[in-house]
């Protein structure tokens, strides 16, 4: 099994079941969740601007595909996938944190192509990056002759990526790509309604409103925030009110 430098934590409440899928990226969604459960494509490029839900599907693979080796360990017969998720922006992030070149793209991208998938989030974060792009490419290979599948996700479409290695910015734009696009102020509104459901809180009308009207109105962070509010809740078990919502998020 390959063994990473660093811990990657994927969040917990990042699985398909909990992502709130709007009318016009329905058919983003099922191609993805198609990708990873079958055996017909071997590469998928799903973009979106920032927020709009790229990271959270691509840990949902990942948990997918656990939760189905999971269940499948008993069955001597069956084979069970490995996976593996790689945050780029968390990488390179802990890179310039440290001052240092702790996490190269060998001991990153080395092996990977003895996993059955590889997910690669926040692509455009190599763009620029040399070594990181030609690791990339030098993966990409090794995971097309194997035949083993890669998921990509980025915040542009691959055409657009600022890669400066020709190679890579052509094979990047191989296979299928997906956009997945941003919520409504009312695909909002129902997003916070199931995750807030997921976790047993009770959200009036206008304690949404008032969350959308006060609080950053990017999907990811309001889902933060809804996580803090939910960690509050557990702790001086009060509901979640406009005052309670002031209170804590200190809007």
């Amino acid at each position: 099994m390959l063994q990473l430098p660093l811990s990657i934590q994927l969040r917990v409440d990042a699985t398909f079941d909990n992502f709130y899928v709007s009318s016009v990226n329905t058919l983003v969604v099922d191609a993805l969740r198609y990708f990873v459960e079958q055996d017909d494509e071997t590469y998928f490029y799903l973009w979106g601007a920032s927020g709009s839900g790229v990271s959270h599907l691509l840990q949902a693979a990942q948990h997918l595909i656990s939760h189905q080796a999971q269940n499948q360990q008993h069955r001597s017969a069956m084979t069970t996938k490995t996976i593996q998720y790689l945050p780029l922006a968390s990488i390179l992030d802990a890179n310039d944190a440290l001052n240092t070149n702790a996490y190269t793209p060998e001991e990153v991208l080395s092996g990977l192509e003895y996993l059955d998938m590889v997910v690669i989030d926040d692509i455009q974060c190599l763009a620029g990056k040399p070594l990181w792009e030609q690791g990339m490419f030098h993966c990409f290979n090794r995971l097309r002759d194997s035949g083993k599948k890669l998921l990509i996700g980025g915040d542009v479409s691959p055409k657009h990526l600022e890669v400066t290695l020709p190679d890579l910015h052509s094979r990047l734009q191989w296979g299928v790509t997906y956009q997945l696009q941003s919520l409504d102020d009312a695909s909002k509104k129902q997003a916070l309604h199931l995750r807030a459901k997921g976790m047993g809180l009770s959200l009036s009308e206008d304690t949404v409103q008032f969350l959308l009207n006060h609080c950053s109105r990017d999907t990811a962070h309001l889902m933060e925030q809804l996580q803090q509010l939910d960690q509050a809740c557990l702790i001086e078990k009060r509901p979640v009110t406009i005052p309670f919502v002031k209170q804590v998020l200190g809007v």
